[in-house]
């Protein structure tokens, strides 16, 4: 199994055991540079929107930095900014 597969499926298991009620939804892209999963968040209203990028290859990196996404996670990893983003992403969608 591919690395960026792993990964995706270990950070969207780890939104849905923090945040059960979220819809999420995965997009796959593949490009010359690699390969590019999009995980699309919603809140169950659906009013508020999160794009995460996991990817094999660092070009994506630029759109992170940009803030076109609100998180960038190298595939193959699970840094310990997954850990606090998701600490801090439970806290901003439970908020009233």
């Amino acid at each position: 199994m591919l690395a960026i597969e792993r990964t995706t499926r270990q950070f969207v298991a780890s939104l849905r055991e923090a945040i059960p009620t979220l819809y999420i939804c995965v997009e796959r892209s593949k490009n010359a540079y690699g390969r590019s999963n999009y995980v699309h968040i919603r809140d169950q209203a659906q009013r508020r929107y999160w794009k995460v990028r996991i990817s094999d290859h660092a070009v994506g990196m630029r759109r992170a930095l940009s803030g076109s996404e609100d998180l960038y996670i190298t595939a193959g990893t699970r840094p310990p900014s997954w850990a606090v983003w998701l600490g801090e992403f439970k806290r901003r969608v439970q908020a009233p």
